[in-house]
């Protein structure tokens, strides 16, 4: 693989109009011993050698796995976000 094929996908998933990435929130970040992905509405943890954990989000749970994954926003930038997400998820995380 070419760094100009990883710029074409990273322009495709930006741009394409029925992309999940233009859709919804997405952080994935590894922590400790495990790899948490983050969307507005679930949170995935997969760690080597154990089954993957998917579950939806509780009410009010998205801004402490942001914290955990260390997601630096200012107080701004988080308002915005969490308003964001309940455009997307009107049951507000």
């Amino acid at each position: 693989m070419e760094p100009v094929d990883i710029v074409a996908g990273h322009h495709y998933t930006s741009t394409f109009p029925s992309s999940h990435f233009r859709s919804g929130l997405m952080v994935a970040r590894y922590v400790e011993d495990r790899h948490v992905v983050l969307r507005h509405d679930a949170v995935t943890v997969r760690r080597a050698g154990e089954p993957t954990e998917h579950r939806a989000l509780a009410p009010g749970e998205l801004t402490g796995w942001l914290d955990r994954l260390e997601v630096a926003l200012s107080a701004d930038e988080l308002g915005r976000l969490l308003l964001r997400v309940r455009e997307l998820d009107p049951g507000s995380r």
